[in-house]
């Protein structure tokens, strides 16, 4: 499964300038608890990824900006993404 998403940060006047991105991924209206959001900047550069987890998945340390969210939930080889040692960062 792999789902391209965009979304746009507003700065909200923390002192560091960065935001973070929570929510939920959902399939057909079931949601989807494992596999990873990852965040990409206008140029493609992958700068934050979480886990999915039951309560869905959080992206920090992000810059006010627009971003490309792809969810994935395996690997090209098939293999699930269900814990933090299985981010997968693309290649």
């Amino acid at each position: 499964l792999l789902l391209l998403s965009s979304a746009v940060l507003c700065g909200s006047g923390c002192g560091s300038g960065k935001a973070s991105l929570n929510g939920k991924v959902t399939l057909n209206g079931q949601p989807v608890t494992f596999g990873q959001v990852q965040a990409l900047d206008d140029k493609g550069d992958a700068v934050a990824t979480s886990l999915i987890a039951e309560d869905g998945y959080d992206l920090t340390g992000l810059l006010p900006g627009t971003y490309t969210l792809i969810v994935a939930t395996h690997r090209p080889d098939g293999s699930l993404i269900a814990a933090p040692n299985d981010l997968y960062y693309g290649g």
